[in-house]
């Protein structure tokens, strides 16, 4: 694996850590979170899900991917990596 479709890995695996992070508190909020912790929770769980919003939608994603691409090109579209980068381009080009 080249080193431009490692530094995507490591970026959208950031993003992932924060929506499961999300995710926790979501699933926290649900099944145990006293009813007073309400308001506090939903602000953190909007923060996390912005900066990782943010994160996703940013330049900095779009050079990852670009350079990614330009690593892989000419390569076959069966293998991972060319279809990691033509979803997560699609997702990307939607938000």
């Amino acid at each position: 694996m080249g080193k431009k479709i490692a530094l995507l890995k490591e970026h959208l695996g950031e993003i992932t850590n924060l929506e499961n992070a999300g995710a926790v508190l979501g699933w926290d909020e649900s099944t145990y979170m006293p009813a007073a912790g309400a308001r506090a929770r939903g602000e953190q769980m909007g923060t996390i899900g912005r900066i990782a919003h943010e994160m996703f939608i940013s330049a900095h994603t779009q050079d990852l991917l670009d350079g990614a691409a330009s690593e892989l090109n000419g390569q076959s579209p069966d293998i991972d990596e060319v279809r990691l980068i033509r979803v997560i381009r699609r997702d990307y080009e939607q938000d």
